[in-house]
């Protein structure tokens, strides 16, 4: 379950998908046999996929996360276009939102907060 997952540790110097995802830096997708660490990060996570990736999550033109997927077990799904695409997006996401002025961002939260009913903000003592 998730605690489990919450668990697994992986050390930075180890070889393993995500070292080599960081230190290409590269999208890695291919067999946990060939994977490095492969077998030992699903000794880990249990479970037996055929497929497993690492996509790296770029910000400010480096790598700040690294997203991981596997197709659960032979047959399973994986889309390693579709989480290539989402890891870029995610990235893009967060520059945008580190751009942003901090006033924006507060505003926008409370909308959400509110379910979208969110009135237009009163201009406080001395401004028009």
């Amino acid at each position: 379950g998730d605690n489990e997952i919450k668990k697994v540790q992986i050390p930075a110097a180890q070889d393993s998908l995500f070292k080599t995802v960081k230190d290409a830096p590269c999208i890695y997708v291919g067999s946990p046999d060939r994977a490095p660490g492969g077998k030992d990060l699903l000794d880990k996570l249990g479970g037996s996929p055929t497929l497993m990736g690492g996509f790296p999550i770029v910000t400010k033109n480096r790598i700040a996360a690294i997203l991981y997927a596997d197709n659960g077990a032979p047959g399973g799904v994986f889309e390693p276009e579709a989480l290539a695409v989402l890891a870029q997006a995610t990235g893009m996401a967060v520059d945008l939102i580190g751009a942003r002025p901090k006033e924006t961002l507060q505003l926008e939260f409370r909308r959400e907060i509110s379910g979208g009913k969110l009135s237009a903000p009163q201009a406080s003592a001395g401004e028009e």
